[in-house]
């Protein structure tokens, strides 16, 4: 797909009432107000910058709005019955709804949920060509910026009302994202009432992923909280009896790390037990995982701890090998969640990792499936 930019075009009058809506909006709340000042001023001034259409398929005198809805909407409340306009000679369909949602997009007057739908519809148009990377180019964000936004999506309906009303900041929105639905419904709720700032959102979240503000049944509130990786290597240690401490010893895991409970035992002892630990990690796991923003970071099977590699999911037909592929352009933690389950701790640990910047998502990510299947075969 060629970039937008490269669409030819030219400015004619157009009858309003030829006008059909946009399909791809990114702007969905218009205030009447708004619309009203807007019409007195093209009224005293006239319209400043025309609005965008293409002609639709097939019917040489109906055309399609790509941008510009606050314009056409004046003009109707004008009374206008022509319109300038920019008329989109696309080389295909697909060319030029993303025109439009790139126009639409770099519109700065957009909510943060009107931009992820925005960035969301134009991945959709061509995954492979619209990544992240080539959004935030385009719109002049970064490509953080871009894959926060789209999480914006998973937001429960009545936490995007918050948003959409702007009563909820987009930053405040992001603070919220690791809870369960329930959660972010009833802490946003909280954030507005009692007007709380980034830093005490941010404070009220902590509490509740540290375990310090569990529910009433003492269940987890965040959201897909992962199971253990090392739980087969500490099932194994309990079983040693060269491992074993005066009245046992326990772990539990959350998403910030492990926490050991261990008996007070003589200090030659815990140290010889924590040697054993670490025998026991060196034997059972090769576990490191890429951080983000360092420049040798790499994605390959080797962080993948053995356990999880005889339970993996891994593309057997080439329709399912075409499933993985398109997800590639989203980032290792897409196709982590295809092959181990989104609410794995490998896919977790993912959310922020990079595919290595020399090689193509797409080579990037055949080569993990083909460590993987050399691992397990």
């Amino acid at each position: 797909m060629a970039l937008p930019a490269e669409i030819a075009e030219s400015i004619l009058k157009v009858p309003v009432a030829l006008i059909q809506p946009a399909r791809h909006q990114a702007r969905k709340t218009f205030e009447p107000t708004s619309i009203e000042r807007l019409a007195e001023s093209m009224k005293q001034e006239g319209l400043v910058q025309p609005i965008t259409l293409r002609q639709v398929a097939g019917e040489s005198s109906a055309y399609e709005l790509i941008s510009g809805e606050r314009r056409l909407r004046a003009a109707k409340l004008l009374g206008w019955e022509y319109i300038l306009a920019r008329i989109l000679q696309p080389a295909s369909e697909e060319e030029a709804t993303a025109k439009g949602l790139v126009e639409n997009l770099q519109r700065e007057d957009l909510d943060a949920l009107e931009e992820a739908e925005g960035f969301s519809a134009l991945n959709k148009e061509d995954p492979a060509f619209w990544t992240h990377d080539k959004i935030a180019k385009v719109t002049g964000k970064g490509r953080t910026y871009v894959t926060q936004s789209l999480g914006l999506l998973s937001l429960p309906e009545s936490v995007k009302a918050y948003v959409r009303r702007r009563t909820l900041s987009r930053s405040h929105a992001l603070e919220i994202l690791p809870l369960q639905p329930e959660v972010q419904e009833r802490l946003s709720g909280e954030i507005v009432d009692r007007k709380l700032s980034i830093k005490q959102t941010r404070n009220r979240v902590s509490e509740i992923v540290s375990g310090s503000a569990l529910d009433k049944t003492g269940d987890s509130l965040l959201k897909g909280d992962p199971a253990d990786p090392l739980r087969p290597v500490w099932e194994h240690l309990k079983g040693d009896p060269m491992a074993n401490l005066n009245g046992g010893w326990n772990v539990d895991f959350s998403p910030l790390g492990w926490k050991f409970s261990i008996p007070n035992v003589p200090i030659q002892k815990l140290v010889f037990w924590f040697k054993q630990l670490s025998q026991a990690l060196e034997e059972h796991m090769k576990y490191r995982i890429p951080v983000e923003g360092t420049a040798k970071a790499s994605i390959s099977a080797d962080p993948v701890p053995d356990a999880l590699v005889k339970t993996l999911r891994l593309p057997s037909t080439a329709g399912e090998m075409s499933e993985v592929e398109a997800l590639a352009p989203q980032g290792p933690a897409a196709v982590y969640a295809w092959i181990f389950g989104a609410d794995n701790f490998l896919s977790w640990q993912m959310r922020n990792a990079h595919w290595p910047p020399d090689v193509s998502p797409l080579d990037a990510c055949r080569a993990l499936i083909t460590q993987l299947k050399a691992r397990i075969s």
